[in-house]
């Protein structure tokens, strides 16, 4: 305790006094002063400030730190409880919004995966050393002779989806306790070792796959996951196909770019350009090599001539010969355009195409009626056909 006399000329007795104790007094809130000497110097007032330093005692900090750790903790937990509804909150809207977003177009999404086909393709043969390449050609030359030969954009392609991974063998039944696919991340949730934390402004729905990895690789072995629903609220469109199998799927892509995505193994069929089929056929053969070909051919029915007592590479290169012949005639090519030339009458056999193609066929049944019907017709200004 400090006492400010403001210069006045009074002196005062201890204040720790033994007849002066308690001095101050915390229970009653009271200051004892003794006043031992004083000139007033013609004054009314002797004016005294006194500044009290207040030491707690052992039990009355330790009352402190139990309030402040019971202030504390309720603090946080209304902290969490707020931020778990807006998690809640914004995992609903973030799924409207998924749920809304309208898919590319058709043809953009299968061009874009025949080029992916394309592209792996290519990687395999180049790693894989199939590829019959000069040490100094690079890798887009490679691509600008395959496509010489085939025809890569109308390429082919079947995909057998499949679990993008696949879940338990004897998944446990659902229950009430079942937390289902996507439940709100606990309070407290345990971080497997060598994982980071995710923050809860990352859990958001295009991250919980990514999220699902990376805690199931630092588990050995990884942890089971069951999963009995998926994301959808009363404000969503229905979900897209293959979520409730647990697939992969890409927001802006469609059924089939789904399937692609989860797929297994593609299947791709390339045809060969008209007047390559020669050369297409060697590389081919430099690619997969000369076993087999070398094996007796034995012919069907319906087959030329030519192929009879020939080998399989014989055969195939008789029929690689026959086919750029054809392909490459210009009567055939002027045959098959006849129609889009000069038309024909659809009472008169309808319209027989050039060999080898006459499996193809094109004809107009007219139907006795009663009266005339007006149809309306719409072409598409882009590709000039009937839609």
């Amino acid at each position: 305790m400090t006492v400010d006399k403001h210069s006045a000329q009074v002196e005062f007795a201890p204040f720790d006094s033994p007849d002066l104790m308690p001095n101050p007094d915390p229970a009653k809130n009271t200051l004892k002063v003794r006043l031992t000497y004083a000139n007033w110097q013609g004054r009314k007032s002797l004016p005294m400030d006194a500044m009290l330093a207040y030491e707690p005692t052992e039990a009355a900090k330790q009352q402190v730190v139990a309030a402040n750790a019971e202030a504390e903790a309720a603090y946080q937990q209304a902290v969490e409880r707020l931020q778990h509804e807006a998690y809640g909150r914004a995992v609903r809207e973030r799924l409207r919004l998924v749920s809304e977003m309208r898919a590319r177009r058709a043809e953009d999404l299968r061009s874009e995966e025949r080029r992916w086909v394309f592209r792996s393709l290519l990687r395999r043969l180049q790693s894989g050393g199939h590829y019959p390449q000069e040490p100094t050609q690079l890798p887009y030359a490679d691509a600008e002779e395959i496509q010489r030969y085939f025809d890569v954009d109308e390429m082919l392609y079947f995909v057998a989806p499949d679990f993008w991974r696949p879940g338990p063998l004897n998944p446990p039944p659902v229950t009430k306790d079942s937390e289902g696919r996507y439940p709100v991340p606990p309070v407290q949730e345990p971080v497997p070792a060598g994982a980071q934390p995710p923050p809860l402004a990352g859990q958001t729905v295009a991250g919980w796959y990514s999220r699902t990895d990376e805690y199931n690789s630092a588990n050995v072995p990884p942890a089971a996951e069951w999963r009995v629903n998926y994301l959808i609220t009363e404000q969503s469109t229905p979900a897209p196909l293959g979520s409730s199998l647990g697939w992969l799927i890409q927001i802006d892509g469609d059924p089939r770019r789904n399937e692609f995505l989860n797929a297994a193994w593609v299947k791709a069929v390339m045809p060969v350009r008209p007047g390559q089929e020669v050369a297409a056929l060697e590389w081919l053969i430099g690619v997969e090599g000369e076993a087999g070909m070398g094996t007796r051919y034995d012919p069907v029915a319906g087959d030329p001539p030519e192929f009879a007592d020939s080998d399989v590479g014989e055969a195939l290169r008789t029929l690689a010969r026959q086919l750029q012949d054809m392909n490459i005639s210009v009567d055939n090519t002027l045959t098959s355009e006849k129609v889009f030339e000069k038309g024909f009458d659809p009472l008169e056999g309808g319209f027989r195409p050039a060999a080898p193609y006459q499996i193809f066929d094109q004809w107009v049944e007219v139907l006795p009626t009663d009266q005339v019907a007006a149809v309306a017709v719409r072409y598409d200004p882009r590709t000039g056909q009937q839609l």
